[in-house]
Formats: structure tokens, sequence, C-alpha cells
């Protein structure tokens, strides 16, 4: 074996031994990740790439992101933040922060970026902050990627860069319950010394709602009727809570309820069907569950609602 056939062979031998180096590190990996391969330290595959090193488990504004990244021409590296928020109403997507920065062609970088977050969101509630945000616990997505410059103005008209990027990476982090949050450093403001004994005094009480029953009774055992046209009427009161109050309205044209009944028929049912329970409409609709008594003893519930044509029927032998 020459000379030039050894040092072929051992370049060969080398170059296996990268190659299972690297499939190594790539198979040990629980989420893929996108990686980059360099030949040379000068030298570097026209490749971009983006990294998040070490990102942070859990969001503070003491937190920090050190992306690493790397582009192929001019370029637009982009990183946010964005959670869902649980308004009393409804739940928002919302981006809690976000930075863009121009990237050209060249070497691998590293650019450490401090986190801004609002202080509501990262802060314990005390007498000056008194929101209560509460951030869904599997909602927190820090994203980075690399955009081209010629469809940035479309990525920003649309806010979906993350979307048209072909080079991008998210990881999943978390933001603590409100009252599991730091207390907020006053020092650093103008504040008198009644505020900050105020400040100091709210944060260690943690808000209680008052007790709201979340079931209503409509009727109660024993119920006697008149035998008139017109039964029992029931209005709900409103719920002091946001929350339950918007949960009320959006069920009053889905109610769920629980009926148990003791029937005590001192009457024959004369007709086909006599009615117990119905709420007729001035279309000719029923707007409950309807429950009548056969004359064989037998009740039937119906269940209907005004869009529908078709009714679920429920047949109980007494």
């Amino acid at each position: 074996m020459n000379e030039n056939n050894v040092i072929v062979f051992y370049e060969y031998f080398l170059f296996l031994i990268l190659a299972s180096k690297v499939l190594i590190c790539e198979s040990s990996e629980t989420v893929p990740k996108p990686m980059s391969v360099i030949v040379h330290k000068d030298v570097w595959l026209d490749k971009e790439y983006v990294k998040v090193i070490n990102p942070p488990s859990v969001l503070t504004n003491a937190s920090n992101l050190k992306v690493q990244y790397s582009c192929s021409g001019q370029k637009i590296v982009s990183v946010e933040i964005e959670a869902v928020i649980k308004y009393d109403y409804k739940d928002v997507h919302s981006k809690l922060f976000h930075k863009s920065w121009k990237c050209s062609k060249g070497a691998l970088k590293t650019r450490n970026i401090p986190l801004q977050l609002n202080e509501k969101i990262v802060f314990r509630p005390d007498f000056i902050n008194t929101d209560l945000i509460f951030i869904d616990d599997d909602s927190v997505i820090i994203r980075a990627w690399i955009l081209n410059t010629d469809i940035l103005s479309i990525a920003k008209q649309n806010d979906d860069g993350y979307k048209r990027a072909r080079v991008k990476v998210f990881y999943l982090s978390s933001i603590p319950p409100p009252f599991s949050r730091p207390q907020r450093k006053v020092y650093n403001s103008c504040l008198s010394w009644r505020y900050t004994v105020l400040v100091s005094l709210s944060v260690l009480k943690i808000k209680t709602c008052p007790y709201e029953n979340e079931v209503a009774d409509f009727l109660k055992y024993p119920l006697s009727l008149n035998g008139l046209q017109y039964g029992v009427y029931r209005s709900v009161n409103k719920y002091m809570n946001n929350e339950l109050e918007y949960k009320r309205v959006q069920l009053v044209n889905k109610p769920r309820f629980t009926i148990t009944v003791w029937v005590y028929i001192l009457e024959y049912c004369a007709r086909s069907l006599c009615s117990i329970v119905h709420r007729a409409m001035w279309n000719g609709s029923y707007n409950t569950p309807l429950i009548f008594v056969t004359k064989k003893e037998i009740f039937r519930v119906n269940k209907s609602r005004l869009a529908d044509i078709l009714a679920l029927v429920f047949v109980i032998t007494a």
C-alpha cells in the first residue's frame, strides 16, 4: 500500500468517525432541532441556522434569550414569546415579547436578548398592580425564525412570519400563577413611604372570590301547583364573578339541568298526552324539555330545540 492510498484510507476513516458522531448526537435528541456542520472554521455550508441556547423553562423579567444564528444572505431574524391569557370572558392568544434584527451572510453569531415582559404578567399582584392575569400552563411558546426580506412586509401584514419561515424552531416554557410570581421591586420607583408600606402589605394577601352557588334550584320539594295555566316562575340572579356570569349568559340558549320528579296524579288523563312540564313560545315551538303522561301512565319526555325539526323522545314506564 503506497503513501497516497494510506492518506486516502485515513481520510475516509476519519470521515466515517465524524459521520457516526453526528448520527449519534442527532439520534440522542428527544426533539428534532436544526443543526449545522462546520467543515472549517472559516468555511460554512450555505445553510441557515437558528437556535435558542438553554431556553428558560420559567420566564421572568430577569430571563435572557441567547440566540445563535447564521444566515445565507440578507435576512431578518425574529424571536417572540406567545401565550394564551385567560380573561374573564375568553382565552386570548397574546404576544408577550417580540424582537427582530437584520442578519447578513457570515459566520455563526450569538446574540443575548434581555426580556422585558409586562409587569402584570411576571410579578405578584399588589396594591398598585391589582390585575390578576392567568396564563395557560401549556401555552407559553418561545419561537425563533429566519425570514427573507422580500416577504417581510407580507408577513408583518398577516402576522404570520413564523409560518412563512423555512428555518424556525420553538420551545415550550411557562409563567407561574399570579401568587407564585416574585414580588415587584419598588425601590427603583419614586413612591412615598405610605405607598411602599401598602404595597408590601398587599403582597401578603391572597384575594378570594365570594362564595356563589353555581347550581340554581328552580323547584324544591314539596311543590304544589294550583292547576291554572301558568306555573312556577324562577329568575336567576347575576353572578358577582365575571367568569361565572359569562358562562351563565352563554348557557341561556344551551341550559343543562337535572330534574328529579315525584308525581302524584289525582285525576285520570283523558287525552293521549297530558302535559306536566312545558314551555311554549310565540311561534309554537318549545324552549324546554316536555314532560307528558299518557293514558297508560307512561311518562314521555321530548327534548327539542328551536332550530331542530326532529325531537329526541324518552319514554319512561311508571
